[in-house]
């Protein structure tokens, strides 16, 4: 049987997640779930200065593409996998997968979203988002891996998280949406004792698609505000959502880890890329060592390998559907590969994943599935994979 974790899923934060755990003093201005003037739910950030719109498309399971709506979604609305483990672990099993990985939806970029001056209040929701999906994933730590976030008020705040966070059952890896030093720049001298602690703990770190941007969250809300002035037959929408799901903002920030000689100085740690896709990699690693043979001596950037060996060696890159990107799998690495769903969002194919692997798998040697379904996934969290439970019901499809 061939092991499957889906390496990119998400998971709905509950509308009082904050407003139940922080100190009554900082609620005026802790998120909160709202009545937006357009008539469905939003969240509410930083006493209102912020809003995101309920989006059904970030909870389309079950529902046909032609029935998609951009807003008007409340949570009482929302599929139940998409807000509880024991529902979620059932449709796992009815899509035939062993194992999620759970990205969040509503902060998605990160810490800066509660407070972008306010350390008190930023350090205290980020605490309680980590408290809250640990508790999720350890509802069955065998098949829920969770990412921990950490404040981007500077590089002490976010080392005292990160250990904190290691302590926490049921989180796996700590999911980046700024440098260490808080910012989307990397800075060496303020960051190098982060990624030696990420070393020493072996705990991999994560990027998913937006960085501190917010990914499809942001794009649904820019996008809103343009389809209620000007964009009524949804064109802008479109072109936005187009945007925000290709890699245009991974490559600078992979440039920084390669180049900036993150991953030559710290040869341990793992690093993942999430909802960014594949296709990409072989252009950006050519490009990469044109650009690296060429300017190395003037910029005294001395590095010790080529660019793919640092990609090959400590990277890791998800993909929901992505042809080109399999066809060329031996430019990138077949180790560094791991297959996604979005579950619940837009990208989710479920219930029917399995069409989707199959098709995509299909010509593709045995043993690369495994890597590309599971073993790479289970080997950057550092999971036996052994120690994976039996699915539920249903027979486990193959992927040959």
């Amino acid at each position: 049987m061939l092991r499957i974790v889906d390496s990119d899923t998400h998971i709905n934060e509950p509308a009082d997640l904050w407003q139940s755990r922080l100190p009554a003093a900082l609620r005026d201005r802790a998120p909160k779930v709202l009545r937006g003037s357009h008539g469905g739910q939003v969240w509410s950030f930083e006493g209102g200065k912020r809003t995101a719109s309920i989006t059904p498309l970030c909870n389309v399971l079950g529902v046909s593409p032609v029935k998609w709506e951009l807003l008007c979604q409340d949570y009482g609305d929302l599929p139940p996998g998409a807000g509880a483990p024991e529902p979620r672990l059932r449709d796992m099993d009815i899509d035939m997968v062993d194992a999620h990985v759970l990205y969040p939806t509503y902060v998605m970029a990160g810490a800066q979203v509660y407070s972008k001056r306010d350390r008190g209040l930023q350090i205290a929701c980020v605490r309680a988002y980590n408290d809250w999906i640990s508790e999720f994933a350890s509802y069955n730590p065998d098949r829920l891996y969770a990412l921990g976030t950490l404040p981007v008020t500077g590089v002490e705040d976010a080392l005292e998280e990160a250990r904190r966070v290691r302590e926490l059952p049921g989180i796996r890896a700590i999911q980046m949406t700024a440098f260490p030093n808080g910012s989307t720049q990397s800075n060496p001298s303020a960051d190098e004792p982060f990624w030696s602690l990420m070393e020493e703990m072996e705990m991999p770190c994560a990027i998913h698609v937006g960085f501190s941007e917010g990914g499809e969250i942001e794009a649904a809300g820019e996008a809103a505000d343009e389809r209620e002035s000007k964009d009524s037959f949804g064109t802008l929408t479109l072109a936005r959502l187009n945007q925000e799901r290709q890699a245009v903002s991974t490559i600078p920030l992979m440039s920084q880890f390669i180049l900036g000689g993150i991953l030559e100085r710290h040869p341990r740690l793992r690093l993942g890329l999430a909802e960014v896709g594949i296709g990409w990699i072989p252009f950006f690693l050519e490009q990469t060592t044109f650009n690296f043979m060429r300017h190395r001596f003037w910029t005294n950037d001395h590095l010790s390998m080529l660019p793919k060996d640092y990609f090959r060696r400590q990277c890791f890159a998800t993909f929901q559907e992505d042809y080109y990107g399999l066809r060329n799998r031996d430019l990138i690495g077949v180790e560094c590969l791991q297959w996604s769903s979005d579950y619940p969002h837009s990208g989710t194919d479920w219930p029917n994943s399995q069409n989707s692997i199959t098709n995509q798998m299909r010509g593709i040697p045995e043993e690369e599935q495994r890597l590309i379904l599971g073993g790479n996934a289970l080997r950057m969290f550092g999971i036996d994979e052994a120690k994976l439970p039996s699915r539920g019901p249903g027979p486990p499809a193959s992927a040959r």
